[in-house]
């Protein structure tokens, strides 16, 4: 059955007014990035760190500045831009990938280093004054009634990197078993995924580790050696100091790469379609102009300085107002694409000219919502589904006994980093239960310097979420973000 007429009207008439959004969203989602571009600290001294991203960051700054004629280049000359955007967009993925990897690898080298801290510290954990039953009840409370279930994966997965590794290898495995049987993914991009696996374990496993940021590469690489050995705790102190210098470089690193990828793709939705030009745009809203030449003129050495902090300052909320109305006008057009969809038993491809608006229309969606972090998700199914794929478990098998090799080759304090770290980034394979019986199990199995550790960790990330804030205590010290002891407390409100 096909669309009847009205409906394939219907159709073509929403598809079309959704250009009307979309176009003019991609235009102003441009600005907006490219002011991020700007304020970005790495943008300064880019050609000094990597000649690929150097050589990105101007093409994206000359399309933009150069806009107006861009747009009126001709078909070819704008194909021909599109594959330069698209060859950027692949290089901006892999270099995502491998400062994904330095991250990993600063986590070793935290994790590492925190064990042996808290091994050397001299503080008295007065753990016999710890309640561990109260402990163990805000747990409770905490994953089951205030944490939003939406929430819930991602809080328990934070948890579970959190607690010391207390489980033999074989029960690991299980797990790690366990949780990969939840990955759902096409035979095709099993490969793939499990090779990011291996990076995930040991970031230096993927492509161009040491090639990107070759310094930062070595300077990680000393922080875990100098976190291997017997470093004191000034010692200690100092290699920490050090890591957050490196997360902050990577940090606007990291951003520049997003603002990259977002210009890249609102550049595309401009290019691919016939009658875009910046007058058209100017057409939509007599403020549009101005956001296109005050976002400009910051690249500009002209303009005066203190005119461009200003511009920072306001433009991107002045953007974002105008950016959420027409999102919203999109939300709307897009339910009653379903609507219509959904309706029909539609076979779209006999209609030629309606099947081609409607691919634009996913194209562009897609594009607009595309993100490099998603770049590196793959999608996992139910817990409770059983269904078995047979490819998938073969590749589990091998990733198994790739674990097994490299603890062969891994000194204790960094086999069981590892490992922590681990297990905080593959799909959760438990429940709130189970997680429960974990987390008691590995207090139970700890000494008392490790069991005042674990009740420092989780009550961390549970002051993080707020979980403390309606709290009140009689105790004789401030009950905020830094109180996380878990020491008997009058709860009044609890």
């Amino acid at each position: 059955m096909t669309l009847t007429n009205n409906s394939k009207e219907s159709l073509e008439l929403i598809l079309n007014n959704s250009f009307k959004e979309s176009v003019p969203l991609a235009f102003l989602k441009l600005l907006n990035h490219s002011v991020h571009l700007y304020i970005n600290e790495s943008l300064t001294y880019i050609n000094d760190i990597n000649e690929n991203l150097y050589e990105m960051s101007n093409y994206a700054i000359n399309l933009f500045l150069n806009l107006e004629d861009v747009l009126k280049e001709n078909g070819e000359e704008k194909f021909k831009k599109i594959e330069t955007i698209i060859n950027y967009k692949e290089k901006l993925e892999k270099l995502y990938r491998i400062l994904y990897a330095y991250y990993t690898e600063l986590n070793i080298a935290t994790l590492i280093l925190n064990d042996k801290n808290n091994l050397l510290s001299s503080k008295d954990n007065n753990i016999e004054s710890l309640d561990f039953n109260l402990f163990y009840e805000d747990c409770f409370v905490f994953i089951n009634e205030f944490i939003s279930p939406d929430d819930l994966e991602s809080v328990l997965c934070q948890l579970l990197s959190s607690i010391p590794i207390r489980v033999s290898k074989n029960k690991y495995y299980e797990y790690v078993e366990k949780s990969l049987l939840l990955i759902n993914e096409p035979e095709e991009r099993l490969k793939d995924i499990f090779e990011f696996l291996k990076e995930q374990f040991n970031g230096k496993h993927v492509k161009g580790y040491h090639d990107f940021l070759p310094d930062i590469a070595m300077s990680i690489e000393n922080c875990i050696e100098k976190a291997l050995e017997k470093p004191n705790k000034d010692e200690i102190e100092g290699i920490l100091k050090e890591i957050e210098s490196i997360e902050d470089n990577l940090l606007n690193l990291g951003d520049l790469l997003l603002s990259l990828y977002d210009i890249f793709n609102c550049m595309s939705v401009l290019l691919m379609l016939q009658n875009v030009d910046l007058e058209s745009l100017y057409n939509r809203h007599v403020a549009y102009k101005d956001f296109y030449l005050s976002s400009s003129s910051l690249f500009n050495e002209d303009t005066d300085p203190h005119e461009k902090e200003i511009l920072i300052e306001t433009l991107p909320d002045l953007m974002n107002q105008h950016r959420g109305i027409l999102e919203n006008n999109l939300l709307k057009i897009n339910r009653k694409i379903k609507d219509i969809l959904s309706n029909e038993s539609l076979k779209i491809d006999s209609h030629e000219e309606l099947s081609n608006i409607f691919e634009n229309h996913l194209l562009i969606f897609s594009h607009l919502n595309q993100r490099l972090m998603d770049t590196l998700v793959y999608n996992t199914k139910n817990q409770k589904d059983l269904s078995v794929n047979k490819e998938l478990e073969k590749y589990i098998q091998k990733f198994i006994q790739y674990l097994d090799s490299e603890f062969k080759n891994m000194t204790n304090p960094l086999r069981k980093a590892r490992m922590q770290n681990f297990l905080g980034l593959i799909p959760l394979a438990m429940n709130s239960d189970e997680f429960m019986d974990y987390l008691i199990n590995a207090v139970n199995m700890s000494s008392d310097k490790n069991k005042a550790r674990i009740v420092d960790n989780i009550g961390r990330i549970m002051a993080y979420y707020g979980f403390f804030d309606n709290h009140h205590c009689d105790c004789n010290h401030d009950h905020d973000e830094n109180c996380h002891c878990h020491h008997s407390h009058d709860h009044k409100n609890h």
